[in-house]
């Protein structure tokens, strides 16, 4: 057979070529760390840990980055090597303990003393993996025997146990004491459990063994005595009690018997080591009995190796029987001799050298081998060489192969070359008998593994089994969805592995979340709730986040919504303090409490400030001081008032003490009567003491009456000028507005007019004024007053009949007048400029 060519797989021909060759007959090297390649500058294939790229003039291997094994490029890491994980295409190092992982936080293999799915753990936490905490790796339950640490993962040096944190020794190992731990118990010390001495002092706790005495059991008896002497009394402390001692004389220490092994006159001397378990005699050391191989007085003879099972007479060294091959009384005759005694003329079959004592080689066959050389004739089935100790490769046929080279003279089935070491083209296998993958290309497959060397067109894969980037289908002949990254797709299904930036799906064909457009490349807006947006126009189809609205949630809510808006309106699903309205917008009237009120309605949540009520405590109260929120009625009056609408004076003839005159209810007088009244009320005059007086006071009273009336006549006179003047102010229209001073509307006293003609609707006022009035009267809290709206200068619209026969209250401190003027509906100017009173 012809040498096998340097780069071929077969020693006649090249069908294939070994990785790193190529040419007709493989004589020819690939570029650099390429194991497969059609010409030299042009590879197909890199080893592990390279990849193909190109390069000037053709494909060349290229070093993945540190700790990548397997690459596609450069940026582009498959497979890392132990200790790293694979990161958004590159490796990245596992961290320590971590010795293997997938990621940062899932450790598959930790470094040794370390668990838990970060390796954050120790494995000497007291309690195991189950006490340790998993975002700290802190040991709760504290830690195993001999450990310490916040982690355990610190040992105690020389302690048994130590402080968890500090790892100060709370008890030492057997065997030691001290502080620390590290100096030893006496080996006298008699042990009871694990404890030998005292933590502290050293002292022995148990007492001493056999032959020691003392404190620390560290004196005592030679240890070469033996202990089947007679007992000796000795101190086992100075202060302590007597003890027993089985090894020597408490006074001279000299031996009473030596232990065994020992001889002398202090058992100072070593038995022969050659001597059995029985020692020697404690005078002349001569051996009891010897170890097997040896005779003699002190067995410092050897017997024969002839000798059966390695032993002979004690004193002789005679041996029977012998072993095969030997012979004579001391089995001393060696050789397997067709011949008497110890000389051999010729070998029996199987032995060989001068003294025929070498046995022939074990392989060889029945015809035994050379008495000079010891070479075999011939070797058993399945072996080879001169002596046969090399074996027959197992693919030889029937097992045999040449006695000198070893070659098969015939290969089993599926085998082939001089020792069938490969196999036929087409099949792999530890017995190549599996045969290589469908879409290997005519290059064939690995022996080993069945790894295609090279795939056909469309296919790869160890074994061709997958679909190139960018194909799938059973043939490998469907195109991938467009938006599949460069992973491209499950080889059955057709579904991307992962999609390009804005897409999403099995097929890649929608919008990824925060994504739309026609090509998923915009991004949804920055106000979009979690839920995305709509794929066509980009309107938040979930809603906004807090404090936004409209479709792209690009508008923020008003300043003073709180909680969000509405998304569609911007409406406020709440305000803040002192505002409401959908947009809180308006302002809670001032007369609120706290200046609180409801988002929506505005009505006051709190109450009312001091002298005003209603919803929106928008109405003052009537001749109160305070008055219930909702209904207006009076709590407390005004200085000399009372009653349920404080409408009734308290008597002239009360006597005030600061503001009060006279019980709210009652109209009792609270602090007495004035000089010269009586009563509850003190509406009653004292009696007069004489007629004289009666005739003065009757004066004074007539002249009084008599003022009045002038008084009286003054005022109607100047009521009936202003009244004249008014009503030409209105018909000019050069009245002033009442919002030129809307202050002053507020806080005006309360007045009643008082009807006597009832029927329901004036056309006119009729003349003289007082044919209508009876009369004017302050404050009449059994009316209901009600008051145009102070500040309006709009038109009014409408029948003069619901504001004719309507109970008012003035508002304009400034009116002497309850009426100024009542019109006919039909005669309403349009714009009011002079305040409005009409009785109902």
């Amino acid at each position: 057979m012809s040498s096998q060519l340097f780069g071929c797989d077969s020693i006649d021909s090249c069908t294939s070529c070994r990785d790193g060759f190529y040419g007709s007959t493989c004589e020819q090297n690939c570029s650099s760390h390429c194991t497969e390649c059609s010409r030299g500058s042009w590879c197909n294939t890199c080893e592990d840990g390279w990849y193909r790229k190109w390069s000037s003039n053709g494909y060349y291997c290229f070093p993945c980055k540190t700790g990548c094994s397997r690459c596609s490029s450069g940026s582009n890491c498959e497979q890392c090597d132990p200790g790293w994980y694979v990161s958004t295409g590159q490796c990245q190092t596992c961290p320590d303990p971590c010795t293997e992982c997938h990621s940062a936080d899932n450790c598959t293999m930790c470094r040794d003393g370390w668990e838990g799915a970060r390796c954050q753990c120790s494995i000497h936490c007291d309690g195991g993996l189950s006490r340790c905490d998993d975002m700290t790796g802190e040991c709760t339950e504290g830690c195993e025997l001999n450990y310490y640490g916040e982690y355990c993962n610190k040992q105690c040096e020389d302690c048994q146990t130590c402080e968890q944190f500090t790892g100060i020794c709370t008890s030492c190992r057997h065997g030691y004491f001290g502080l620390q731990c590290n100096q030893s118990c006496s080996t006298g010390c008699l042990a009871d459990g694990d404890a030998h001495c005292n933590i502290t002092t050293g002292y022995c706790m148990s007492g001493c063994q056999t032959g020691y005495t003392g404190e620390t059991c560290a004196a005592g008896c030679s240890r070469s005595c033996s202990s089947s002497c007679s007992k000796v009394y000795y101190k086992t402390s100075p202060n302590g009690d007597w003890g027993i001692s089985r090894f020597c004389d408490s006074d001279s220490s000299n031996c009473y018997r030596c232990g065994s092994g020992r001889y002398g006159p202090n058992c100072e001397l070593s038995c022969d080591q050659r001597c059995d378990d029985f020692g020697c005699d404690s005078d002349s050391g001569n051996c009891f009995r010897c170890d097997s191989g040896y005779y003699g007085l002190q067995c410092s003879s050897t017997c024969s190796a002839g000798c059966s099972s390695n032993t002979c007479d004690q004193v002789t060294g005679d041996c029977y029987p012998c072993t095969s091959g030997w012979a004579g009384d001391k089995c001393s005759c060696v050789g397997y001799c067709d011949g008497n005694g110890c000389v051999c003329t010729s070998c029996a079959a199987g032995f060989y050298g001068n003294d025929c004592s070498s046995r022939c080689p074990t392989n060889c066959d029945s015809q035994g081998c050379d008495r000079d050389s010891g070479n075999c004739f011939q070797c058993d089935s399945g072996y080879y060489g001169l002596q046969c100790y090399s074996t027959c490769s197992a693919r030889c046929l029937h097992n045999t192969c040449h006695k000198v080279t070893g070659n098969c003279y015939s290969c089993k089935t599926g085998w082939e070359g001089d020792k069938c070491t490969s196999c036929t083209a087409g099949y792999y296998g530890n017995d190549c008998n599996s045969t290589c993958p469908t879409n290997c290309d005519y290059w064939g497959c690995d022996r080993d593994s069945g790894n295609c060397y090279s795939c056909k067109t469309g296919w790869e894969g160890d074994k061709c089994t997958s679909c190139t980037a960018g194909y799938y289908g059973n043939d490998c002949n469907s195109t991938c969805p467009t938006n599949c990254d460069y992973w491209g797709c499950d080889r059955d299904s057709g579904n991307c592995y992962t999609c390009k930036t804005g897409w999403a799906g099995d097929k890649c064909t929608s919008c990824a979340a925060g994504y739309y457009g026609n090509d998923c490349s915009s991004r949804c807006p920055a106000n979009c709730d979690s839920q995305g947006c709509d794929r066509n126009n980009g309107n938040c189809t979930g809603g906004c986040t807090t404090g936004w609205y409209g479709d792209h949630c690009q508008h923020s809510c008003f300043v003073n919504c709180t909680g969000g808006c509405v998304q569609n309106n911007g409406r406020c699903t709440s305000c803040k303090e002192g505002s409401y309205g959908d947009l809180c917008d308006l302002i809670c009237n001032v007369n609120c409490k706290e200046e609180r009120c409801d988002d929506m309605t505005g009505k006051c949540t709190e109450g009312c400030v001091l002298n005003y009520y209603g919803e929106y405590c928008n109405k003052q109260c009537e001749d109160c001081q305070t008055c219930d929120q909702f209904t207006g009625i009076c709590t407390s009056c005004r200085h000399s008032y009372f009653g349920p609408q404080c409408n009734q004076s308290c008597s002239t003839g009360c006597l005030a003490v600061g503001d009060v005159h006279c019980n709210i209810t009652t109209g009792y007088c609270t602090s007495g009567c004035q000089t010269g009244y009586t009563g509850e009320t003190c509406a009653e005059k004292t009696s007069l003491e004489s007629s004289g007086t009666m005739v003065q006071i009757g004066s004074l009273v007539g002249g009084i009456f008599g003022g009045m009336l002038i008084m009286l006549l003054i005022v109607v006179v100047v009521i009936y000028v202003r009244r004249c003047k008014k009503v030409q102010t209105l018909q000019s229209g050069d009245a002033k507005s009442e919002d030129e001073h809307p202050e002053d509307l507020i806080t005006a006293p309360l007045e009643t007019i008082e009807i006597a003609d009832t029927s329901p609707t004036y056309e006119t006022i009729p003349e003289p004024i007082d044919i209508a009035y009876e009369s004017l009267r302050p404050s009449d809290v059994d009316k209901d007053y009600q008051s145009l709206e102070t500040g309006r200068t709009g038109s009014l619209t409408g029948d003069a009949d619901q504001y004719v026969n309507q109970e008012v209250r003035p508002t304009d401190t400034n009116e002497s007048l309850a009426v100024e003027t009542i019109m006919g509906k039909n005669d309403i100017p349009s714009t009011l400029t002079e305040k409005l009173y009409v009785n109902h």
